[in-house]
């Protein structure tokens, strides 16, 4: 017998391969709970799917179904340091811009700042889908 073939108490099993799932206990603070009913009820979905889709996801590398990109915060600090890591670079791009202009090799540059450019529309597009 497969654990396919096995149905639970309450006969709930996934709907996509059919498996028997069992009640697995985690236990959580009021708070945490909160926050987690909290965002299964933005995502419309209950708190225990949305516990069990996102650790599923994580364990198979991915990110839960639910995720929409918006709720990463990072701390001050850290944006911090990526805006100065960002104005370093643009300074030094546009210092290197100018020296291939003047070596004669704008083409070459203009080349990489399209490819550059695709890269970025795929990105985009691909978000967007």
């Amino acid at each position: 017998m497969t654990e396919q073939d096995i149905q639970t108490p309450n006969g709930v099993n996934d709907p996509v391969s059919g498996a028997a799932r069992k009640n697995r206990g985690i236990r959580f603070s009021n708070a945490e709970w909160r926050q987690v009913e909290q965002l299964a009820l933005e995502r419309s979905v209950t708190a225990s799917e949305l516990v069990r889709q996102t650790m599923v996801s994580m364990i198979n590398r991915r990110l839960p179904a639910w995720y929409n990109g918006d709720m990463i915060a990072l701390p001050s600090g850290i944006q911090a340091q990526i805006e100065q890591i960002y104005r370093g670079v643009y300074i030094l791009a546009t210092l290197k811009r100018d020296e291939l202009y003047e070596a004669g090799q704008r083409e070459k540059l203009d080349a990489v700042h399209a490819q550059a450019r695709g890269t970025q529309v795929e990105i985009m597009e691909d978000a967007e889908s």
